[in-house]
């Protein structure tokens, strides 16, 4: 692959990044993910996709 064609699809992924990170969208999610931060990232997104209203987990030791 030449340099050019590099830093053309390099200019394109920061583009679609700066976009990502703009969004509304985004920023929801890390307020969300936020509200967990004892919690890995996949069970955050586990919490999310099942329940996105959550505001309190509690482990299975807790139960």
């Amino acid at each position: 692959m030449s340099k050019k064609k590099t830093a053309k699809l390099l200019e394109k992924l920061n583009e679609k990044i700066d976009q990502v990170q703009g969004s509304e969208e985004f920023k929801e999610i890390l307020a969300f993910f936020s509200k967990f931060h004892n919690y890995s990232y996949h069970n955050s997104l586990l919490i999310l996709t099942q329940k996105s209203e959550t505001i309190f987990v509690a482990g299975y030791k807790q139960w």
